[in-house]
């Protein structure tokens, strides 16, 4: 379950959500799944990486960046739990402050 206003906050619900009169506090992942495929237009319910791809390029807000923090969280797994090094001492830095 996901944090409902969080979602709009990001995009991962059509901006029509925003409107209804009762609003959950939490919202199923399957339905931020389905919106996602029907933006990119996925007729077989599987996503290349392309359809990613531009999905992720159709948010402008370089502050909302969907993409950004789930990456910069398999970095930290990959550096922590398996002990794999960044390449860039900034990215290392950036690493040791997410985790402080």
């Amino acid at each position: 379950m996901v944090n409902y206003q969080t979602a709009l906050d990001l995009r991962l619900l059509p901006d029509s959500s925003a409107q209804m009169a009762a609003q959950p506090p939490k919202i199923g992942i399957p339905t931020l799944v389905d919106h996602m495929l029907k933006m990119v237009k996925s007729n077989d319910g599987e996503l290349t990486k392309d359809q990613l791809l531009k999905w992720h390029r159709k948010t402008k807000l370089y502050g909302q960046q969907r993409l950004g923090p789930l990456i910069m969280e398999l970095r930290l797994i990959a550096s922590v739990l398996f002990g794999v090094p960044p390449k860039l001492a900034s990215m290392e830095k950036m690493l040791i402050s997410e985790i402080q």
